[in-house]
């Protein structure tokens, strides 16, 4: 599992999740803010260089960044054919969320 942005208000409990299932696992991170790849230590290693070489070796990927980001990032996942979540919400408008869910 990915995770690309950790800016969401949901991104712990996203980890919490992750952690408690032995089936789970984080390969890699990315955030455009150097903040929050330190605020989360344990993660430090996983963390790649941008968001292609992050979902390049994913199963999933989750989408926990601003949402001014998601459509680049929801754009990332669907080239590298990857399934993802993405957190709400979806889009910036209601036409951005339709053509991101089309992907």
């Amino acid at each position: 599992m990915v995770l690309l942005g950790l800016a969401h208000p949901h991104v712990s409990d996203h980890l919490a999740v992750i952690e408690a299932d032995p089936g789970l696992h984080v390969s890699a991170i990315w955030d455009p803010a150097a903040d929050r790849l330190t605020a989360v230590p344990s993660l430090s290693p996983l963390v790649a260089g941008d968001p292609v070489a992050a979902a390049s070796g994913a199963d999933i990927i989750v989408i926990d960044s601003v949402t001014g980001a998601h459509g680049d990032l929801v754009r990332v996942a669907a080239a590298a054919g990857k399934a993802g979540f993405v957190e709400k919400p979806l889009g910036r408008t209601g036409a951005q969320a339709h053509e991101l869910a089309a992907r």
